[in-house]
This record gives C-alpha cells, structure tokens and sequence, in this order.
C-alpha cells in the first residue's frame, strides 16, 4: 500500500509540474540605438515599439561628426546610410540595395546628416522559395506583414582613404 502511495504522489508531482502555466517570452523592442566610434555618432531610430498592419514604419538614420575639426569629407555610395531589415520570426531577410555613385558630403561637427528608410530593397532570385518571394513581394505592395522586424542598420563610407563602417541594431513588432 506504501508503494503504490509514492507511486501516486510521484505521478501526481510529474502531472503538476507539466500542467504549470508557460508564458510567451515577452518581446521588448529596441526603437532608439546610438553608437560612436572614433569621430562619428550613428543614431538608428523608429517612432514607436508596435505598428499596425498598414501602418507606416518610419525609421530613420543620422550620422554626426563630433571630431576636433570643424567639419570633414566622407566619400559614400548613393549614400552612407544601409537599412537592411529582418523578419525574426521566419528569418526573412530585406536586402537594402544601393547604388555605387562615389559622392562626397561634408559633415559639420555636431550637426546630423539624417536619412530616412523608404521601401526600396526587397529582392529575390527565381531560385528562392515561394513563400519567401510571396512575403518580399508582399513587402513591396503592401508594406510590413505581422511579424517582428530588425533593422541592422549601418553606416558605410571612407574619411582620408580609411573606410568606416560601424552601425546598431533596432527593432519592432507588427501585428
């Protein structure tokens, strides 16, 4: 009769314990990131932590010059500022293109050059899976799907012949 009472009790521990309540991780998104390294402040930002579907995702990128001289040249492509973005919950990437037009821009100390993301990436090849061309081209006509979205954003751009390249990361829930 023992027995089976310490059997009984060690199943109904086992039964209790695997009934215990399982929370969903809560997700706390990053919305405002600032990096510096050496002369140059990289400032990644958007509005808030959660968008509707439909909604616009503003998000947008400065770089500062906070170095001892007064200003300084930076040679970059169309730009210097990159916003490629993931879907953390399929792992989808959303390529940032950018076009190599070597331009230069001065930089004053302590005033941000600012960009702003606009959809313009997005790609893929015929050989990519279905769903994933489904979900790029969703993207593009519809903007971002439920999910939840980082930016990887970066700077890239030469100072003198040396290349500088540094960024942050941010990130945000769409339902």
């Amino acid at each position: 009769m023992r027995t089976y009472l310490i059997v009984g009790l060690m199943l109904f521990s086992i039964l209790l314990a695997s009934c215990g309540s399982r929370e969903e991780a809560v997700v706390h998104p990053t919305t405002e990131v600032a990096v510096t390294q050496g002369d140059f402040t990289y400032r990644l930002v958007t509005a808030k932590p959660e968008y509707s579907r439909g909604e616009a995702v503003p998000i947008f990128a400065e770089l500062t010059y906070i170095g001892d001289g007064a200003s300084v040249t930076i040679n970059h492509s169309a730009s210097p500022f990159y916003f490629p973005i993931q879907e953390l919950t399929t792992g989808y990437i959303i390529d940032y293109a950018m076009n190599d037009v070597g331009i230069s821009t001065t930089l004053y100390k302590g005033k941000p050059l600012r960009d702003t993301f606009s959809i313009r990436g997005g790609g893929y090849s015929e050989n990519d899976p279905k769903a994933y061309k489904d979900f790029i081209d969703n993207f593009r006509d519809n903007g971002y799907a439920k999910g939840h979205y980082a930016v990887n954003g970066f700077v890239d751009f030469s100072v003198e012949g040396q290349r500088v390249r540094f960024g942050a990361k941010i990130d945000f829930l769409v339902d």
